[in-house]
Order: C-alpha cells, then structure tokens, then sequence
C-alpha cells in the first residue's frame, strides 16, 4: 500500500498554504513510479506533469483561473530521478 499524504506529517496543510512539501514527499513519488513502471513510466509521469503545470501557468497568465503551484514544485518533481532507488530523501538546497 503506498501513502502518497502522511497523517501525522503536515503535508496537507503545505499542501493547502500552497507552501513547499517535505523533501520526502517528492522522493517516495520517484520511487514508487520506478518501482511501478520503471524508467519509462517515471520520465513519463514527470514529463505529463510538466507539461500539465505548463497549461495550468498559461491559463492562469491569459486570466483563467487560479493554479496551484507550490514553491519550487516543478524542480522537485524531477528529484532523484537519475537515481531513484538511491537516498530516501531529497538532496537539500
């Protein structure tokens, strides 16, 4: 079973201030779609997401709606992902 939002940790009130979620949020993504899908199915994902928050940007400049962005999403949602299965955590800034 794989917990993509924690209980005790405060990844949905981050989630909510649209502030930056924990490193080990982003690192146990990478890996479950490696572990899940391999390769192709991690570079997939983070490219279909990418060009997801790209749409979601462009809508928000020509005044559609408001997006969720948070802090430094679109770097950290490439983390580990040359190496997933290596450190369980993030590098740090």
């Amino acid at each position: 079973m794989v917990h993509f939002r924690g209980g005790s940790a405060p990844v949905k009130a981050l989630a909510r201030a649209r502030a930056r979620l924990p490193a080990y949020y982003y690192s146990s993504r990478t890996r479950f779609f490696y572990q899940a899908y391999g390769y192709p199915g991690l570079w997939a994902a983070n490219i279909l997401w990418t060009l997801g928050r790209w749409v979601a940007v462009s809508q928000r400049l020509i005044g559609r709606r408001r997006t969720n962005v948070k802090e430094a999403e679109i770097r950290d949602i490439w983390i580990n992902s040359l190496k997933p299965l290596g450190p369980r955590y993030a590098p740090s800034d």
